[in-house]
C-alpha cells in the first residue's frame, strides 16, 4: 500500500533522532517545537504506527521507529543527492569529469587528490585513464579530458597554453626482494643495475632515464611489477611513498 508521507515529515523524523528532541529539531530546520511534532504525528498517522515513545521528558524511538530510521536516512540522502545533481545541471556545471593518469604517477599524492574530489563533488562522474604521457597531454590539449597527471614533465613538450602544478616530489628508489643477490651487496653501483634484470611499467620505455640494465621486462600493470619484484624476478624503480601503504615490512629491501 502507497504511503503519502512527504520528505518534509521524515526530515522532521530524522532531525528530531539526531537532535534528541523536537525542540532542537526545530531549531535544526528553522521550524517551531509545535509544527515539528506535528509533522510526525502525521508521519505516524500515515505510517500506521507510532515513531517515538513520548512518555518520557524527551522522545524515545519506538522499535518501530529504530525499524526504519536506516532507510529514511538513505532516502534523505538520495533526496540530497539528487538536489545537488539538478543544482549543478540548472548552473550549467558538467557532472563528467575525465583525468588521465600516467600509472608511474600513481602515487599518494594522486590518491589524495582523488579522495578529495570524492569528498568535495560526490555527485560527479568520474572517469579515470592512464594512457601514456605523450597521449595524456594531447587529451589535455583536445579536452578529451580535464587534467592530466604525469610521473616527470622535464622530458615531455608542455604546450605553453597548458598550466603546470607540481602535486608531489616522489623519492624513487630501485627496491628488490631480501632473496635477490643484490640484496646481499652492501652498496649496489650502477653496473651492478645494469647486470640483473630491471622490471619496468611498459609506459617508462618512452624514458632513458628509467633505463638502466641490459635485460629488461615489461608489464603495463605497476601492480604486476611489484609482484614480480617481490617474487625476486628482477629489481625496479619505485616510490618510497608508496611502498609503507601497498607492502608488508620485509617484502622488499631499498637499495
Amino acid at each position: 500500500m502507497t504511503k503519502n508521507y512527504t520528505l518534509d515529515q521524515l526530515k522532521a523524523f530524522s532531525a528530531s533522532v539526531e537532535a534528541g528532541s523536537f525542540s532542537a529539531a526545530g531549531r535544526k530546520l528553522g521550524k517551531t517545537q509545535s509544527v515539528i511534532s506535528t509533522m510526525i504525528q502525521y508521519l505516524e498517522i500515515e505510517l500506521g504506527f507510532e515513531l517515538f515513545d513520548r512518555t518520557g521528558r524527551y522522545p524515545v524511538l519506538t522499535q518501530a521507529g529504530e525499524a526504519i530510521l536506516d532507510e529514511v536516512r538513505l532516502l534523505l540522502g538520495h533526496e540530497k543527492r539528487l538536489a545537488n545533481i539538478c543544482d549543478n545541471l540548472m548552473q550549467g556545471n558538467d557532472l563528467n569529469f575525465s583525468i588521465a593518469i600516467e600509472d608511474v604517477a600513481m602515487g599518494v599524492a594522486t590518491e589524495e587528490f582523488v579522495l578529495g574530489v570524492s569528498e568535495r563533488f560526490p555527485d560527479l562522474q568520474l572517469e579515470v585513464l592512464h594512457p601514456g604521457p605523450d597521449e595524456i597531454i594531447q587529451m589535455v590539449v583536445d579536452d578529451r579530458c580535464a587534467l592530466g597527471v604525469l610521473g616527470r614533465t622535464d622530458n615531455c613538450s608542455i604546450p605553453a597554453n597548458l598550466n603546470i602544478r607540481l602535486l608531489h616530489n616522489a623519492k624513487i628508489t630501485a627496491l628488490v626482494s631480501p632473496s635477490h643477490p643484490l640484496a646481499e651487496m652492501d652498496t649496489v653501483s650502477r653496473q651492478d643495475l645494469m647486470e640483473h634484470r630491471q622490471l619496468m611499467i611498459t609506459e617508462q620505455q618512452q624514458s632513458k632515464r628509467w633505463k638502466v640494465s641490459k635485460q629488461i621486462w615489461h608489464s603495463e600493470s605497476p601492480a604486476s611489477i611489484l609482484e614480480m619484484t617481490r617474487l625476486g624476478l628482477g629489481w625496479t624503480f619505485y616510490d618510497q611513498s608508496l611502498l609503507a601503504k601497498k607492502t608488508s615490512p620485509g617484502d622488499f629491501k631499498a637499495l
